[in-house]
């Protein structure tokens, strides 16, 4: 097993090609990106990384509950995948 690593560190050499979904994942690197809930929470926050069981990391995350406007701020948070209804990605025009 060799693990993958997306990076967008200039420096960070891996001479691998990367598939479609993988290139996909590098570009969210570092965006913003909205996380709901199969509770109806919603989560956002910036994008740090995943694994393979489609678990996600958030850092400056802020949480809204189903019937708030106002987030609960939690800084780093893990999203466990089987909990995760739907992600949108805030990609620039």
């Amino acid at each position: 097993f060799r693990p993958t690593y997306l990076t967008n560190d200039e420096n960070f050499d891996d001479d691998r090609p990367l598939s479609k979904n993988r290139r996909n994942l590098k570009k969210w690197l570092g965006r913003k990106i909205r996380v709901v809930l199969h509770s109806q929470r919603i989560l956002i926050g910036t994008f740090s990384c995943t694994d393979r069981d489609k678990n996600v990391v958030l850092s400056n995350c802020g949480i809204f509950g189903p019937e708030s406007d106002t987030p609960i701020s939690v800084g780093m948070f893990i999203v466990a995948g089987h909990q995760i209804a739907s992600i949108s990605v805030d990609m620039p025009a």
